[in-house]
């Protein structure tokens, strides 16, 4: 019941009328003794059996005390020390309690329960006005818990007048507890210090707060992390076992005394628990039903707890969308990934997997590589030593003391891991000196160190990765195998003797040059060398074999791949791919084999082995529905395509080149289709435009005229060749000549080293 500005103060008289004070006996306030205590305490001076029946006599509540009744009960007595007890009873209003000119919040004070020390009682028979305050759990005088029951267990209510024994008989005073000469530091101590009654007690976390109802919910605070911050649910207060306001209380007091390091150290501790087990990142993940409850929290140490919570998220660099300005800000010295990843010259991507690989921060996947991550000062550091240290793929192996091929054997067998990846091409691998280090230790420390080499050995570090050796096989088994059979003449990885490779057993370019000429002398010709003189896909020459158009030739050895040379010349005579006709007039920009049929030309359809389908076209019924006075690419004709046909024959005769494709001129591969080439001739300019593209690490060096560029993992080199006179079917030779020379070359350049 709140106070009413401005009324005129109520008087009570006795019942009979005689305009007396309310009652025969009274007596001056004790100190703290708020107006509801005091009526109870005249109730027991004048033997009255129920302090409920003596208000209500006097129209006054008496079943719910009402504070304001009372002391205006009380002021009704000539009485001294009326002011103190009016500063001792509290001002209810709805939502706020103003006791002894503290504030505090109406669920922080209650008159539901008569709660009593025992100790005190037995030394002074009063009610004091900071028992009524729930969080005041325990007395700091005597070290006892505050009882609101008499020893049957029952509780002792307002209407009963005694101070001594409950309504059952049970006496409630204990004597004999000795009091101490100050209170003991506590946060009930601290409570008597704000209310005047004692000593103040400094706590500048708690002092700082405007209301002490501010100062209650904080502890309050504190003790529900101290006691619940690392379990997963929210306890509450006086619902949870375990969690009793007095406990609650106790526990957090002393965090609230250790100032901002003392929350800094328990938010730390709960943070460190979570990151254990894996909850997350960022303030709600770290902090869970903490960060909830803060959000929830009306009260001025809120802007406290937002600070703090920050500033521990941000010392452990998990920076999220809470924290985003924070990170863009770069507080404490953190460095964000983009400033970062700017700084060093690198993208944000490999920024984030050297940090993965020095541990600083975790793998991330799916939609978590988004959030924000940051580096201390220490961590920055750390990462820009470390990528001053990396070395690349040719230091790495002059550190080893191999060969450059026989390094990339090692990493492309998996070996040697690569660190990260800064910059393009070939020279974008990074490796850790210290890994390739420890990897050598770990061979070498089991091999013998001896001073000459035996005979029929050789260094480890002068074997090159070739079409038929890999130094990484060399190196696996001895390494499965550790015994005396690890000998080495030096302190690096190449130092270590390897068996001598069989010479004999590997073919020499003379061996291999013999081996082509003995299969050029096989009957026949290969599927690839009649793909080439048809002009067209070698799964075109495989239909026409199924179709019986080309027959293949007996033999003792590859009979599968030999074709007979006069079925595919009579192929060849016979019927031609659709390309050859994609340039006529009537059916240029128009789907070739639809026009053909649509005119009544002869085709003869191909189902292909990858599903696909084509059509061969009759050479004969072309020129006579076309009208054309010969074949496209007759030599007579002097056209592109006649060039093209003549230097596909060159082509098939010597076996080094097939064709692989003509959507722009001729596409050509090697044998082990490691190499393409493309060779395109223009007329009008009398120039060949021949360009060759591979897989390599490096771009070759000393290319002479020819272009080079990158594509991807690809390095392609181009150059054009002067043709004069090339429509003349007499120039042919000579510039096919050039042009196989130019092939030649590129390939030896795109070769490995």
């Amino acid at each position: 019941m709140s106070a009413v500005a401005g009324a005129a103060p109520r008087v009570f008289t006795d019942l009979g009328g005689r305009n007396e004070p309310p009652l025969p006996q009274w007596d001056k306030p004790k100190p703290g003794e708020p107006a509801h205590g005091y009526v109870v305490r005249l109730g027991a001076l004048n033997r009255r059996p129920s302090v409920s029946v003596m208000l209500a006599s006097h129209g006054l509540n008496g079943i719910s005390l009402q504070p304001a009744e009372c002391l205006a009960f009380a002021k009704s007595f000539p009485i001294q020390g009326r002011d103190e007890l009016a500063q001792a009873t509290p001002v209810v209003f709805p939502n706020r309690v103003t006791i002894m000119g503290q504030e505090v919040r109406r669920k922080h004070w209650q008159l539901l329960r008569r709660r009593f020390c025992p100790a005190c009682l037995a030394e002074q028979a009063y009610h004091r006005a900071w028992w009524d305050l729930p969080s005041f759990a325990r007395c700091p005088y005597h070290d006892l818990d505050l009882e609101w029951r008499d020893p049957s267990g029952r509780p002792l209510p307002w209407w009963s007048p005694s101070f001594t024994h409950g309504p059952t008989g049970k006496g409630i005073l204990r004597f004999g507890i000795p009091r101490n000469q100050r209170p003991t530091p506590s946060f009930e101590a601290y409570l008597l210090g704000r209310l005047g009654v004692e000593e103040v007690v400094p706590v500048p976390l708690l002092d700082a707060l405007p209301t002490l109802g501010e100062a209650i919910e904080m502890v309050e605070f504190m003790g529900r992390i101290v006691l619940g911050g690392t379990d997963r649910r929210r306890p509450t207060v006086d619902a949870t076992p375990g969690f009793e306001l007095g406990t609650v209380m106790k526990a957090g007091y002393p965090v609230t005394t250790a100032g901002r390091d003392g929350v800094l150290e328990l938010l730390r501790g709960v943070a460190d628990h979570r990151a254990r087990m894996r909850a997350g990142r960022g303030r709600g993940a770290s902090f869970g039903w903490i960060d909830q409850l803060r959000e929830e929290e009306d009260s001025a140490h809120r802007s406290l707890v937002d600070e703090l919570l920050l500033q521990v998220v941000v010392e452990r660099g998990q920076f999220s969308t809470a924290t985003s300005q924070a990170w863009r800000r770069g507080v404490e010295g953190w460095l964000s990934v983009p400033r970062l990843a700017q700084e060093l010259g690198i993208t944000e991507i490999r920024l984030r997997r050297i940090a993965e690989k020095l541990g600083i921060h975790e793998r991330q996947f799916g939609s978590a590589r988004s959030r924000y991550r940051a580096f201390s000062p220490e961590q920055a550091e750390q990462v820009r030593s470390t990528l001053r240290r990396l070395v690349g793929r040719d230091e790495a192996a002059a550190l080893l003391g191999v060969t450059r091929s026989c390094f990339d054997a090692l990493v492309a067998n998996g070996d040697i891991s690569v660190f990260c990846i800064i910059g393009k091409f070939g020279s974008r691998d990074r490796f850790d000196p210290e890994e390739l280090a420890r990897f050598a230790d770990g061979i070498l420390r089991h091999a013998t160190r001896i001073e000459t080499a035996p005979p029929e050995t050789v260094r480890f570090g002068l074997l090159n990765r070739t079409c038929k050796t890999n130094p990484s096989h060399v190196l696996g088994p001895m390494v499965r195998s550790y015994g005396p059979i690890l000998v080495r003449v030096g302190d690096k990885l190449g130092d270590l003797l390897v068996a001598q490779p069989r010479r004999h057993a590997l073919r020499t370019s003379g061996q291999t040059s013999a081996a082509r000429a003995a299969l050029a002398k096989l009957p026949g010709l290969g599927r690839y060398q009649a793909a080439t003189l048809y002009g067209d896909r070698v799964h075109v020459i495989d239909a026409l074999c199924e179709q019986g158009e080309i027959e293949a030739v007996a033999s003792e050895r590859k009979a599968w791949r030999r074709l007979s040379a006069e079925s595919v010349e009579a192929v060849c005579r016979s019927w031609a791919p659709t390309t050859l006709y994609a340039e006529v007039p009537e059916l240029a920009g128009r789907h070739v084999p639809s026009q053909l049929r649509a005119r009544g030309v002869r085709l003869l359809d191909l189902p292909l082995s990858d599903g696909s389908s084509t059509v061969a076209v009759n050479r004969a019924s072309a020129r006579k529905v076309l009208r054309l006075p010969c074949d496209p690419d007759a030599k007579a004709s002097g056209s592109v395509r006649a060039f093209e046909a003549a230097f596909l024959h060159r082509l098939a005769e010597r076996n080094e080149w097939s064709l692989a494709g003509r959507e722009r001129g001729l596409s050509l591969r090697t044998g082990k289709g490691d190499l393409r080439a493309t060779v395109v001739l223009d007329a009008d300019r009398d120039v060949v435009e021949i360009s060759a593209r591979a897989k390599r690490i490096d771009p070759p060096t000393r290319v002479n005229e020819w272009a080079v560029s990158r594509e991807g993992t690809f390095i392609r080199l181009t150059r054009s060749l002067p043709a004069p006179a090339a429509t003349s079917p007499s120039a042919w030779p000579a510039i096919q000549e050039r042009i196989l020379a130019r092939l030649s070359e590129a390939k030896a350049l795109l070769s490995p080293p």
